[in-house]
């Protein structure tokens, strides 16, 4: 991954346009788990003979968006005569936690923007781009073939801009053989620190975090968010599946309870309980909680996205039902054998070769021995 201090070295130096917009998701990357419920943007900045001038990632919430961050990167703003923008989203035109982006664009002559992808919040209309235009500058949209790398920074947040469903993400991490932890349930540790790190990342770009009642039981986890810096963490919703409420004499000295508010932790289930809030559910043909009404559900009461992270059993269901939209697996240099290992797909059931489940644009991320392993349902 691109890291800003190390891109230094890089200024000067000729770009491709397709290199440049590569660079820009590559910063854009970076934003992920910080800058959400905004979308993750990234912008290079080329001069008119094509040369890297500046580059800028959206990094908070609420801060500076990542043209201006780019823009701010150049200490000559001479050089931003008849410069050239490449941005993975399309510049904003309306007031929000900030200006929109257009206004800072106006005050410089720059000769060419391209964008990646058109964003689709309601806000936006062409508007921002023709003023753009009418000052001169050629306005382009181009993703240069890199749509799997575009999938990978901006799915959740084009999902949530269409759909009235939770943005589904299943998180595990797993021995290189496909083994999720040891059948007993001892798992700690497989990953290594920078992939718990990810996690973290990954726990705050999301709104909840869901487990399944036997991991509650098994790890008495804590689910919240840690290791990043505190002014960039937001305090996330628990969701635990436990119909029966089977869990409740035990969560009052929980990890659970310690880390999060009651206020925050959601239980699934149709009972009545005055200690928590509670998600409805639908029984579907098989006899399962039917998980794409949950979605919706969830999605009512403002969790518009969720990390799924355990256990085997909730991990299958999601997959047997399709209810997903990504999968991030943390692949990990250990072997563990089916006569010891528990699969994360242990209770997956696909009886013909036909119907196996078909991932798409997959994407890597390497952390030291440790593969981050990115693929999309759609």
């Amino acid at each position: 991954m691109a890291v800003l201090e190390e891109l230094a070295p890089l200024l000067n130096q000729k770009y491709t346009l397709k290199s440049a917009m590569k660079l820009a998701l590559q910063l854009a990357e970076q934003g992920v788990g910080y800058v959400e419920p905004n979308p993750p943007v990234g912008c290079v900045l080329l001069s008119k003979d094509n040369a890297l001038i500046g580059y800028g990632h959206h990094q908070q919430y609420g801060k500076a968006h990542a043209e201006v961050n780019a823009i701010d990167s150049v200490s000559d703003k001479k050089l931003l005569e008849q410069a050239q923008m490449i941005v993975t989203l399309e510049p904003c035109g309306h007031f929000g936690k900030t200006p929109p982006c257009k206004q800072i664009l106006h005050q410089y002559n720059f000769s060419r923007l391209i964008y990646a992808v058109s964003d689709p919040n309601p806000l936006f209309d062409d508007q921002g781009l023709k003023d753009i235009e009418a000052r001169g500058t050629v306005v382009e949209q181009n993703t240069f073939g890199l749509e799997t790398d575009i999938k990978n920074v901006l799915d959740k947040y084009l999902f949530l801009a269409k759909s009235k469903k939770s943005y589904i993400t299943l998180k595990m991490a797993t021995t290189l053989d496909g083994y999720l932890a040891a059948k007993s349930g001892e798992s700690k540790w497989l990953s290594n620190e920078k992939s718990r790190f990810y996690t973290h990342r990954l726990r705050n770009g999301h709104d909840a975090v869901l487990v399944g009642k036997n991991t509650f039981l098994i790890d008495n986890p804590s689910l919240n968010v840690r290791y990043l810096e505190s002014e960039l963490i937001r305090e996330n919703k628990v969701i635990l599946i436990d119909t029966q409420l089977e869990t409740i004499p035990l969560l009052e000295q929980s990890n659970l309870l310690k880390s999060h508010s009651s206020e925050n932790i959601f239980i699934v289930t149709n009972k009545k309980t005055a200690d928590y809030k509670t998600v409805n559910y639908e029984m579907n043909k098989h006899g399962q909680i039917d998980l794409n009404v949950l979605r919706q559900n969830l999605f009512e009461l403002g969790i518009k996205s969720v990390l799924v992270e355990g256990g085997a059993h909730t991990l299958s269901q999601f997959l047997q039902q399709q209810a997903f939209n990504c999968i991030k697996n943390f692949i990990t240099p250990y072997l563990l054998g089916d006569q010891l290992g528990l699969s994360w797909t242990s209770d997956l059931s696909i009886s013909e070769f036909k119907d196996k489940i078909s991932l798409k644009k997959s994407h890597l991320i390497k952390f030291d021995d440790d593969i981050l392993y990115s693929a999309f349902l759609e």
